[in-house]
């Protein structure tokens, strides 16, 4: 087939073309009217879940344990927080403020598909 036949073509529930990969319409359109399973028998299997969640670039991940904070934790966020309590306002209009953000520091998190 040349390049210059057709620029997009249907393949396995996706489109694909003009540099992009998106999913067929039709294929959503089957998933929207496929009848409730009404039993385990009628599920797909976990393989094929898995496979179709991960074609879809979408990941399950597990969140991240925050450890509880104990009363000394509380006692130093206090203190922290009282070291700041009577500044003034040039000193805020100096301070940069972002959110929180927790991160996971290594990659042996369980991923869940």
């Amino acid at each position: 087939m040349s390049r210059n036949a057709c620029s997009r073509m249907h393949f396995l529930g996706y489109i694909v073309g003009d540099g992009r990969l998106e999913t067929d319409p039709k294929m959503i359109e089957a998933v929207r009217h496929y009848p409730i399973p009404k039993n385990k028998m009628e599920l797909p299997t976990r393989r094929t879940t898995r496979h179709r969640i991960n074609a879809a670039g979408l990941q399950s991940l597990r969140a991240a344990i925050k450890e509880v904070l104990t009363e000394v934790h509380h006692a130093a966020r206090l203190a922290f927080a009282q070291t700041y309590l009577r500044k003034d306002e040039d000193f805020w209009r100096k301070v940069i403020f972002s959110d929180e953000k927790t991160f996971l520091s290594t990659s042996s998190r369980p991923v869940h598909v």
